[in-house]
């Protein structure tokens, strides 16, 4: 059970009852505010029809990657005149699919592997614009690119790759800067459609659009001094980025919280690397007839996944994030080894890569909930249903909250929490004004007794505990939590 997973049961389920204008980060600041419409679909299936639909309907929808994926390989690898290719194009896309992080998030809530789909999309439209010359698709390009990014801002790593291969051509004098304009401008317009409403709200209650990231620009008082971001996973040397691939096919967890083998990606860049240099030019040149598509198609596939890779290895180098550079790391490999051998012989080796990826894949388990009865069902004893504030000391239990009261305000206790109240920030003015009211009611919810750190900080506002906690009844997986009930200490003891 993740921090993510409680924020996707959160934050919907607050949002349809209005109450997210009260909340205080319940599942930390750096998820509370992520664009929660990826995950209505998955939180309106599990709460309207069950747990089994939902992972059935998230299925689907993660399995719509192969429409756009079928088109990039068809641009990339065509019929030619007198033979069809269609096995290449085959193996190619089922090659593209031995993605681990694809597999390890099928049917899960997680938002990359349904966003892929968008993402490839953006690419496909991208190599159509290309081959027609219609600007039509490149604005379809952008627009596809610049939803995903304003659903998760991680999906913006791939702009810039979209942005290289879009100023080759400009470069070569074959398109006025007015058409390279055309796909970023889509971008931005993709971008505000999908999450232009939050970074509104954001902007208007933190004075940060993007909040909490990016903070040293925008300096929101609620946010650290400076622009989050998880860099446990990012290279600290260039060697240490080379060896990825490497340590990626001999398995381990240097890029994710577990365990997971892609053979692929060293595969695709040890052909990238026989394409670069001059052995294979006078093969290329030899076939050249036997192409209806010109190689700098390839060539444009190949810029996007090397630019898309170094911008997600500076980020944050989180292999999840990477989930579409996997699938496109297969179409590369069926894309190089036509180019390179002749039909027969690239088949048979697709088929033999193909075999060895598939046997040697390794797929991380996020310890998948979807199956149960029910995924979280608590039932609160009945003297703390009207509880009016409801502090949740630790994490990743936020959900327990969607099981109060609309009106109550539920209150995270983990990335700020250390703040002094004397600070009076927009956060800590709202806890005291709340609980300085007449018929305040707090609670606290944790599990197993509350730490020293929780139990300083609610000292900090004038709590102490008053009577001994009770155990929450009803589903919760990760540990017993129990909610303890609050009072007003000595008022000179808060600060």
């Amino acid at each position: 059970m993740t921090t993510r997973l409680t924020t996707i049961i959160t934050y919907p389920s607050r949002l349809f009852t209005g109450a997210t204008g009260v909340d205080i980060a319940p599942a930390q600041i750096v998820h509370t505010y992520l664009n929660p419409l990826i995950y209505l679909p998955w939180y309106a299936a599990t709460t309207l029809a069950g747990p089994k639909f939902a992972t059935l309907l998230q299925c689907t929808v993660q399995s719509t990657v192969i429409f756009p994926l079928m088109g990039v390989v068809r641009i990339l690898l065509p019929d030619r005149k007198n033979a069809s290719r269609l096995p290449t194009q085959i193996l190619t896309v089922v090659l593209a699919l031995a993605s681990p992080m694809l597999w390890s998030e099928a049917g899960t809530s997680f938002a990359d592997a349904a966003l892929a789909t968008p993402i490839v999309a953006s690419l496909y439209f991208y190599l159509k614009w290309r081959r027609s010359g219609d600007d039509r698709n490149l604005t379809l390009s952008g627009l596809c690119l610049g939803v995903a990014a304003g659903l998760k801002l991680t999906c913006g790593i791939y702009e810039p790759g979209l942005l290289l291969i879009g100023v080759m051509p400009f470069v070569r004098g074959r398109i006025s800067f007015q058409t390279l304009a055309m796909q970023p401008m889509a971008f931005v317009i993709g971008l505000l459609a999908s999450s232009g409403w939050l970074f509104a709200l954001c902007f208007l209650k933190f004075g940060n659009p993007v909040f909490p990231y990016f903070n040293s620009v925008f300096h929101a008082v609620e946010g650290a001094n400076r622009s989050y971001r998880d860099t446990a996973y990012v290279p600290h040397s260039l060697l240490s980025a080379l060896s990825f691939p490497l340590r990626w096919a001999q398995g381990g967890s240097i890029t994710s919280e577990l365990f997971f083998r892609d053979i692929r990606p060293l595969i695709a860049l040890a052909l990238i690397c026989a394409l670069g240099v001059g052995l294979i030019a006078p093969r290329l040149r030899r076939q050249q007839c036997e192409h209806t598509e010109p190689p700098d198609l390839l060539t444009d596939v190949i810029a996007f996944f090397m630019a898309s890779l170094v911008v997600w290895m500076c980020a944050f180098s989180i292999q999840r994030y990477f989930l579409p550079g996997e699938i496109i790391s297969g179409v590369i490999i069926g894309a190089c080894l036509d180019r390179l051998f002749s039909a027969r012989f690239s088949v048979a080796l697709l088929i033999v890569i193909e075999v060895a990826s598939f046997a040697s894949l390794r797929i991380s388990d996020w310890g998948h909930t979807n199956w149960l009865r029910t995924t979280y069902d608590l039932t609160i004893p009945a003297q703390f249903r009207d509880a009016t504030m409801v502090f949740i000391a630790g994490e990743p239990f936020a959900f327990a909250g969607t099981f109060f009261s609309p009106d109550a305000t539920l209150v995270g206790m983990t990335d700020w929490d250390n703040r002094e109240p004397s600070q009076n920030s927009p956060f800590t003015r709202q806890i005291k004004e709340e609980l300085a009211t007449a018929g305040a009611k707090p609670a606290v919810i944790s599990a197993g007794p509350p730490s020293r750190t929780a139990l300083s900080v609610l000292a900090a506002y004038g709590l102490e505990l008053t009577r001994q906690c009770e155990k929450l009844g009803g589903v919760h997986r990760d540990a017993p939590l129990q909610i303890c009930p609050l009072s007003k200490g000595d008022a000179s003891t808060a600060r």
